[in-house]
């Protein structure tokens, strides 16, 4: 049975004209407002609806493996048990914008996490940008994950990876390795996140639920911990 004591709330909000990684436009607009239908009803009824338009990889989002692999696992057919799953978050926040985060310094927060790694957890990269998000620049002046760093990762065994940077890559590598070294090995990832300050240190579990989008390559979501 899982208890908890506290659920953080680990997703960035989603907002009208919202900066993205691709520079998409993010438009929320009214579909139906309150007052025509009540003043053709006469009162009777009255209701609110808008409209969204937004990419799959808007704000704090879950890419699926067919990101970047033809064959890859859609958004839809990613099991609830490998997005609802315990959490190892690992403290990479002396890392400065445009260093590397390869293997040596994985292996070393993963030491000083005091636990291995293993599979049916989700890794998270926290680099402390969190707080910089949405600032001008912050989209490449950033840490980043280098793909040796993912391949370590990978052939760990880990089977989920998280991180708050916006992008995992190195802003000068345009084919984005460390996409392909999660993906391309069926390796789910949530970027942006937020507030995992309130993770360090802390036994938690990490739920991640996106749409069940038929043949979607990501989708926003609404990040959380339950930490015990």
């Amino acid at each position: 049975m899982i208890s908890w004591n506290k659920i953080v709330d680990l997703s960035h909000g989603l907002a009208n004209g919202m900066s993205t990684l691709g520079g998409d436009l993010t438009a929320f607009w009214e579909n139906q407002d309150f007052g025509p239908l009540e003043r053709i009803t006469g009162g009777r009824v009255s209701y609110r609806t808008r409209i969204m338009h937004m990419n799959e990889h808007t704000g704090t989002h879950l890419d699926a493996p067919s990101h970047f692999d033809r064959e890859g696992t859609n958004v839809d057919e990613i099991p609830l048990e490998e997005i609802v799953v315990p959490g190892h978050l690992l403290d990479l926040r002396h890392k400065k914008p445009h260093d590397p985060i390869g293997p040596e310094d994985l292996a070393l927060a993963v030491e000083a996490s005091g636990k291995p790694l293993r599979p049916g957890t989700i890794v998270i990269a926290y680099t402390g940008q969190d707080v910089n998000w949405g600032v001008e620049g912050f989209k490449t002046e950033r840490p980043y994950v280098t793909a040796e760093g993912g391949h370590f990762l990978v052939d760990q065994g880990v089977t989920f990876f998280g991180t708050d940077l916006i992008g995992i890559d190195n802003p000068d590598e345009y084919w984005d390795p460390t996409h392909i070294a999660f993906l391309k090995n069926n390796v789910p990832m949530v970027q942006q996140l937020n507030r995992l300050e309130e993770l360090v240190g802390q036994e938690f579990i990490f739920i991640a639920l996106p749409l069940a989008m038929s043949g979607g390559t990501a989708c926003p979501v609404r990040a959380i911990a339950l930490v015990e």
